[in-house]
């Protein structure tokens, strides 16, 4: 074997060598940011979800709107629930918006029934507007498909809140509506009520 090939296999195996150590150091650190993401989750933090079921038949009465529970270990602050907008009314052409109001604070094994303003155009209604607004989505899905079998409508919406040391978590959460006879809607998490931590904007 020649000089020169000894000295390119001498650097092949120092290229392969870097690379491979390269690769040891993105898997340790991606491994160690899993590692932290999990520690995170486990410190005492405040877990909110969202409560809300409404039997679609039936007038208001003992229906209550949309109740955010803090089921965690520490307060939750800056609670925001997105608005959530409605399907497409086919009668007048528009979609209504349900707007829950921020909530400053919730303490642990707290609960707080979010204020909400149902929004049509040119128009605010406060009165049982998270039943009202249910009320009227539901028939504004298709009950069934093509075949006759009956369909599971879906709206999403974004549960957001910070913790006490300054970190911001995300909920997806859903309303899902079984309509025909029975009908109802109730509200669930996409995944789960832990959420997932936002990151850190520098």
């Amino acid at each position: 074997m020649s000089a020169e090939q000894i000295n390119l296999a001498i650097a092949l195996f120092t290229f392969a060598a870097a690379c491979a150590a390269w690769w040891s150091a993105i898997a340790a650190k991606r491994q160690g940011d899993a590692a932290w993401e999990q520690v995170k989750l486990q410190r005492p933090r405040p877990v909110l979800v969202v409560e809300g079921s409404w039997n679609l038949e039936t007038d208001a009465d003992g229906q209550n709107g949309i109740v955010i529970r803090n089921v965690g270990s520490s307060p939750a602050f800056d609670i925001d629930i997105s608005e959530i907008e409605g399907p497409l009314i086919p009668s007048v052409r528009y979609s209504e918006r349900l707007i829950p109001e921020r909530v400053f604070v919730i303490g642990e094994g707290c609960e707080v029934i979010a204020a909400q303003h149902r929004c049509t155009p040119g128009n605010q209604f406060d009165r049982d507007a998270a039943f009202a607004f249910m009320k009227i989505a539901g028939p504004s899905f298709a009950p069934t498909d093509e075949a006759g079998n009956p369909l599971r409508h879906t709206l999403k919406f974004l549960l957001t809140y910070s913790t006490l040391d300054g970190g911001r978590f995300t909920t997806t959460c859903i309303v899902r509506f079984h309509l025909g006879l029975g009908a109802f809607a109730r509200i669930m998490p996409d995944a789960s009520w832990l959420g997932t931590i936002n990151p850190a904007v520098n």
